[in-house]
């Protein structure tokens, strides 16, 4: 026992069942081959910024295996091949509609399309509100963005599901 927390808490597997992904509480990412080979520890967030302030990452993977993806729900997505290599950071800062930025709130667990070009998350966006500056209801909701980290595009606001769910124009979010 080295005192470190090995638990695993998220799991994901390709939908061709040749790879694994999990996250540890010891906030340490890994991927292996479904028969148990080539386990490897791909990400270490102590090693990142000293530490992970989730509880467990959240993890996917791509329909052939072939990428991963996980993030901490505080501002970073990350992509990588499923050894762990060419790992890129995508979606971290968002645009806000008074010209400042700020970092995304991933409630949900991204996914990738089918075909692994694309990753679809929820932001909650933190922070937004009376008195912030930020027009939360126009930045949260779903968004999509290329799995090399390119064209970072809204899908739709809660604002644009308030319209259509609840009949409301989202001002009434932002007093």
């Amino acid at each position: 026992d080295n005192g470190v927390d090995a638990n695993i808490g998220n799991i994901a597997v390709s939908a061709n069942g040749s790879k694994i992904i999990y996250a540890t509480a010891a906030k340490t990412i890994h991927t292996l081959n479904s028969d148990g080979s080539e386990l490897r520890e791909i990400f270490r967030y102590a090693d990142f910024r000293g530490g992970c302030p989730c509880v467990f990452p959240y993890v996917a993977i791509s329909g052939d295996g072939g990428k991963v993806l996980w993030t901490d729900t505080v501002g970073q997505i990350f992509v990588a091949n499923s050894d762990g290599s060419g790992r890129i950071e995508v979606a971290s800062t968002f645009a806000t509609p008074f010209e400042t930025t700020t970092d995304p709130d991933i409630k949900a667990s991204p996914k990738f399309t089918a075909d692994g070009s694309q990753i679809y998350f929820a932001n909650s966006l933190p922070g937004g509100g009376s008195g912030s500056g930020i027009r939360w209801g126009a930045i949260a909701g779903v968004w999509r963005v290329n799995s090399d980290g390119t064209d970072l595009q809204q899908v739709f606001s809660y604002n644009d599901m308030s319209a259509a769910v609840f009949g409301k124009t989202g001002a009434e979010y932002n007093p």
